[in-house]
């Protein structure tokens, strides 16, 4: 039975690495050495076991993975939340001997969070492929691929949870590829259908209540959930983040957008540009987390404007 280590660098991967474990097949877990917690997390799950942990430094990673590999008598090497591109002289060493879990559909989600840009994107669906890893980023051929459907609740924290889950079961899949003679060729993506998003920037994650309707501020707000803590709005010189919010229904008026008006139960409703309102259930600031309509306690009333 072919052993593989597992690079990774998000708990998100635990899931499928004990997966990896319970089978027998998992030989070393693989961490950047600035992840304590994980490597932490990691020896206390697996510490007791034959399965060796190692703090990886980016400038000499391909030196310790080939010593690595020998000592374990590895076959393979799977990158899960790895954030790290592998080496062109490791792959050029070891061809088609690393694979990477992406956390979305392949070619139509290459970059550094397709989980992000899936949920405030708003897309129907997302899913996990798992594909061999060469010099271009995301763009090796395709061994395996499932889809996620997504609702209009989902939060960037619920489908990381989704992920890793379904990241677990695809592993076992994977495990009967691995243990062919030679892996299999894979699918060549189409570059027709590709596209690429960046990691979020700042600006990326600011809610702008002139151009965005209600929808597209609702999916910015779940897609920051919880890892930013919501997306940042703003009143005058005061910068708070909405973690989460329910659609209030039509406005009755024509208000600008970003005008805050009190509903029937004291709720705390602003208005977007669709005429539509949404209802801000729970925000974060410096002072902590609290109910949306704590912002009247803060001194925001009705007829202020949020930027």
């Amino acid at each position: 039975m072919n052993k593989v280590i597992v690079f990774c660098n998000n708990r998100m991967a635990l899931p499928a690495i004990q997966i990896l474990a319970q089978h027998q097949i998992l030989s070393g877990i693989g961490i950047p050495d600035t992840n304590t917690e994980l490597e932490q997390e990691c020896r206390h799950f697996f510490g007791a076991s034959n399965i060796s942990i190692q703090k990886l430094e980016q400038k000499t990673l391909a030196e310790v993975t080939l010593n690595w590999l020998q000592t374990t008598q590895s076959h393979y090497v799977l990158l899960m939340t790895f954030p790290w591109k592998i080496p062109a002289s490791l792959l050029n060493t070891l061809p088609n001997k690393f694979i990477n879990f992406h956390y979305g559909l392949l070619p139509q989600m290459r970059g550094a969070d397709p989980i992000f840009e899936s949920i405030r994107r708003q897309f129907n669906e997302t899913g996990i492929t798992i594909h061999i890893v060469t010099s271009e980023i995301d763009k090796g051929p395709i061994l395996i691929t499932q889809k996620i459907l997504l609702d209009k609740h989902i939060t960037h924290g619920l489908l990381c949870t989704r992920m890793a889950n379904l990241a677990a079961q695809m592993s076992q899949q994977l495990m009967h590829l691995l243990n062919q003679t030679n892996l299999p060729d894979g699918e060549v993506q189409s570059e027709h259908e590709a596209m690429y998003y960046n990691r979020a920037n700042l600006n990326d994650v600011i809610i702008n209540w002139q151009t965005m309707d209600s929808k597209s501020i609702d999916a910015l707000i779940r897609a920051c959930n919880p890892w930013n803590k919501g997306a940042y709005t703003s009143h005058g010189n005061w910068n708070f983040r909405i973690i989460a919010v329910t659609d209030a229904g039509q406005s009755d008026t024509n208000s600008t957008p970003g005008t805050i008006s009190r509903g029937e139960n004291n709720e705390c409703h602003v208005h977007c540009k669709d005429n539509r309102k949404l209802n801000i259930s729970i925000i974060h600031s410096e002072e902590g987390f609290f109910e949306g309509n704590m912002l009247f306690e803060f001194g925001i009333k009705s007829g202020n404007y949020l930027n």
